[in-house]
């Protein structure tokens, strides 16, 4: 009618297309973390997840001028953060790189992308070692076939990975035949975590890791954690053995078996 207006109907969703999970709409603004941490531009998710990321893994995931990671955060629903050149995760040389997601499926459906990435470097490294590759392998487990993956994880959540006495862990090893190690080192409220497996159990498993991280998703304490990526100069001395933490568990949990690089 004359004097009305009404906004355009969007089309719909063809039959049998999958929905994308709902983080944040093309062109909304996620923001952008400030270099130490404060709130300024800072980005606000319900849940995060933190990989830690070999130089390759970087370049892999951010693509020509950033599409490949552009085409992760539309696709699924979330924001991908990187540290900055020469900031590494405290006694490595491993860039930390936040997944930022409304729903949890947005971490679930990035972590799967980082994985197809993982499994790309690692048979990159297989064919065609770098010369100034340490002395263990950055993507490439001990066994054939297996792929290493590294996250940093709150305190709190390695306790729920471990479980009581170690059942949750080991339930990881016998149902998805993945190595899962925990560092007992608390690193400004980090723990590093490996995940040693073949791609598709790597993938399965991670479900089950990321379901520990996500249980402290709403506290305070959790979104402080998911803020922080720059650790600092003096982070390496402010290191403290977790409490209660992991330690050797993942080892003792799978038979003591090693594989990967640290």
């Amino acid at each position: 009618k004359p004097g009305t207006s009404s906004a355009p109907r969007a089309p719909p969703t063809p039959a049998g297309a999958r929905a994308r999970p709902r983080g944040r709409r093309r062109g909304e603004s996620w923001g952008e973390m400030s270099r130490g941490g404060g709130a300024r531009g800072t980005v606000m998710a319900r849940h995060a997840f933190k990989v830690l990321c070999p130089e390759p893994l970087v370049s892999a995931i951010m693509g020509a001028r950033g599409a490949t990671k552009d085409q992760i955060q539309d696709e699924c629903g979330c924001r991908l953060v990187v540290s900055n050149r020469d900031e590494y995760y405290p006694g490595t040389r491993l860039r930390i790189l936040i997944i930022y997601a409304d729903e949890n499926q947005g971490i679930l459906s990035a972590l799967d992308r980082v994985i197809d990435r993982i499994v790309e470097c690692g048979e990159k490294e297989r064919v065609d070692p770098s010369p100034h590759q340490r002395e263990e392998p950055e993507f490439l487990g001990k066994e054939p076939g297996e792929y290493v993956l590294r996250a940093c994880i709150p305190p709190k959540a390695s306790g729920a990975i471990i479980g009581p006495r170690g059942t949750n862990i080991q339930a990881i090893r016998t149902e998805h035949n993945a190595k899962v190690f925990i560092d007992k080192t608390n690193v400004d409220g980090h723990q590093m975590l490996r995940v040693i497996a073949p791609a598709e159990n790597l993938r399965t498993a991670i479900v089950r890791i990321n379901e520990g991280v996500q249980e402290e998703s709403r506290s305070e304490d959790f979104q402080q954690w998911s803020q922080v990526r720059n650790f600092g100069p003096g982070s390496p001395s402010s290191a403290a053995p977790a409490p209660g933490g992991g330690g050797d568990w993942g080892a003792l949990a799978t038979g003591g078996g090693g594989g990967g690089g640290g």
